[in-house]
């Protein structure tokens, strides 16, 4: 009798797996022409439920809004943080920035908001916004065992005060107390019941009409807003009883349907958000083992159909990804979308950027280098030899020997411009009475101090008419006259910042970096390193603009953007006590898209500040280098 009844049981289940597995074929035509389709459910007492699915729609007059919720597992780790900043700097601004792009983007003007953002623009005065120009309304979900944010706090919220967090700076942030930290379920559902309560919260109409769609998001998702609004027809004409997300193939340790939806984006219309938020629905549908994410959620969904009688619609939502990546490798994927959706040629400039002949090395970009050091010591002296006789002279026995040269040499016309590709001079303060920066001038003399007024002056060394420093100006000053060289004297495609302690595998930048990079006229508004992403919820984190800047060692940029930086920012505002923070900051503040170009590993070392050290690792570099030509 037990066998049969276990033979029973899995039949029937062998018959549910059958018809999710027969629906799911019918889904994906859904989500383009609206098929209608079954799926049989078998509940503990043996009774099936046939449900179909197909899309209803309900006209209104108002575009729908979406509450959004941002799961952070480990909300106070490094990564995590960097994560958030660079979420907070993508899509969360993108309607900021739509006045610095192409008419494409201007047209797309949806408003996203966080909590408090809300609350200020229906508060302001003499003139308060329209709150519903918010069309998403996010915050940040921070699970922990320790607290959670109170009933009584979600007013407060609302109101615009800061976050619950005490030991936290960011404001766009809720608290939520969860017995295990990293159940991505039990966040969601924790999330459902806060939704439930925000949409209570704003019975009244102050902040605007109650939310149509709640959605789950991990932080590892990106959203791409143009894609995102015009591409999915919920979020033009609301859809009641909607399920969509982010599709799960085949998943087989969490999903042994062949259709469901992941974590890291889900968005439920507010009756089915409201109904998850109030029943458990666990144990009453059988389905795939209870320790993933995906049965949870059937299960809830299968009793609201019994209980309802609503037809649930599963959707695909379009225009979200999710990038398990370090943030750092994030953000040049949202750059890329960002110039995708804008024009090529958009870029800051007079109305006639002067340049010198424009001369390119065999059909490859050419760069200006400054490799920044001091005139203090004899060991900076030594440091600067030693570089004479490491990559500097890397081609010096090659068919290509001026590959490598030196400012001096082609100004000098020593060298012909097309045959060097990587141009450098040591840039050192060479006037300690003069002031930290020299900029606000069109006179490369004024700027550079000639080498007969130095005493004992190395030839391929630029001393600038500024006091030596790091982090008061130096940088700019190189800028400023690297530009003037572009315009009246040598053209380049990129001027960049080096540190003496960097060591350059130059066969490697050239292939693996540089034959990436557009040339002119193609080369505009670049900006490129090692990226480093800041961590939100830090004090230094509060001084960068933007969601990243490029590290210090080794960073370029292209001609418009060091011009820019030196003659029309507001850099008194953006400066901080790093130099490479500051510039960071200064291009995030470019009116248009910056195209951001990540610097690969293997071209580069740093640090090696001792010189033995420096010389046995670019030894090793220049062993493979010799075994390469002979190949």
């Amino acid at each position: 009798m037990a066998s049969s009844k276990r033979n029973e049981q899995s039949e029937r289940l062998g018959i549910f797996f059958t018809a999710i597995f027969i629906s799911s074929l019918s889904v994906i035509s859904t989500f383009r022409l609206g098929h209608v389709f079954h799926t049989t459910a078998i509940f503990e007492d043996g009774h099936s439920m046939m449900y179909s699915s197909l899309v209803t729609s309900t006209a209104i007059s108002r575009k729908p809004r979406i509450l959004l919720g941002i799961n952070c597992i480990y909300p106070y780790s490094k990564p995590e943080g960097k994560r958030r900043r660079m979420v907070r700097q993508s899509y969360l601004q993108f309607h900021r920035n739509i006045n610095k792009g192409n008419n494409r983007t201007q047209q797309n003007n949806n408003r996203i908001c966080s909590i408090p953002e809300l609350a200020a623009s229906s508060l302001s005065s003499p003139s308060p916004k329209d709150p519903n120009d918010c069309r998403i309304v996010y915050t940040f979900i921070f699970p922990n065992r320790r607290e959670s944010t109170k009933p009584a706090d979600i007013t407060s919220m609302l109101l615009g005060n800061k976050s619950t967090a005490d030991d936290s700076d960011e404001r766009d942030v809720v608290h939520f107390k969860v017995s295990r930290i990293t159940d991505s379920m039990e966040h969601f559902m924790v999330w459902m019941k806060f939704a439930n309560r925000v949409q209570d919260d704003i019975h009244d109409g102050s902040l605007g009409n109650r939310f149509d769609y709640v959605a789950f998001a991990s932080a590892e998702a990106l959203i791409y807003p143009i894609s995102f609004w015009n591409d999915n027809q919920i979020f033009h004409q609301y859809q009641s009883s909607v399920f969509a997300g982010m599709k799960d193939v085949g998943t087989s340790g969490n999903c042994q349907m062949k259709f469901c939806l992941n974590y890291h984006f889900l968005c439920l219309s507010q009756d089915l958000a409201r109904f998850f938020s109030t029943h458990d629905g666990a144990g009453k549908f059988r389905a795939q083992p209870m320790n993933s994410f995906h049965p949870h959620v059937w299960n809830r969904v299968a009793v609201y159909q019994n209980e309802s009688g609503t037809q649930v619609s599963w959707l695909e939502i379009e225009g979200v990804n999710s990038y398990a990546n370090p943030p750092e490798e994030v953000m040049p994927k949202w750059d890329k979308y960002i110039s995708s959706i804008g024009s090529d040629s958009d870029t800051w400039m007079d109305e006639d950027f002067p340049h010198s002949i424009v001369t390119s090395y065999k059909g490859d970009p050419r760069i200006l280098v400054g490799i920044f050091c001091t005139n203090l010591n004899q060991l900076e002296k030594k440091r600067r030899e030693m570089l004479r006789h490491t990559y500097l002279t890397t081609y010096t026995e090659t068919d290509t020997k001026y590959r490598i040269c030196s400012l001096q040499n082609l100004l000098a016309k020593t060298i012909e411009a097309e045959n060097c590709q990587f141009a450098y001079t040591f840039v050192v303060g060479g006037n300690s009475s003069a002031p930290t920066e020299q900029i606000d001038t069109d006179d490369i003399q004024s700027i550079a101090i000639s080498h007969h007024n130095i005493p004992r002056a190395e030839p391929d060394v630029l001393y600038l008419n500024i006091k030596e420093n790091m982090n008061e100006g130096k940088s700019e000053t190189w800028f400023r006259y690297a530009t003037l060289i572009i315009e009246h004297e040598l053209y380049f495609d990129y001027v960049a910042k080096m540190d003496t302690d960097t060591i350059l595998f130059p066969h490697y930048f050239f292939v693996y970096d540089m034959a990436k990079w557009p040339r002119h006229p193609e080369n505009v508004r670049i900006y490129g390193g090692e990226y480093n992403v800041k961590q939100d919820g830090t004090n230094r984190s509060d001084f960068l603009l933007g969601a990243s800047y490029f590290n210090g060692p080794l960073y370029w940029m292209s001609p418009d953007i060091a011009r820019f930086i030196t003659t029309k920012c507001n850099r008194t505002a953006l400066r901080t006590s790093a130099e490479d923070m500051t510039i960071g900051n200064y291009i995030n503040s470019f009116p248009y898209t910056i195209n951001r170009y990540q610097l690969t590993r293997r071209s580069y070392a740093h640090p090696f500040k001792e010189i033995p050290a420096f010389r046995k690792r670019f030894a090793r570099y220049q062993r493979r280098f010799i075994q390469y030509n002979h190949h």
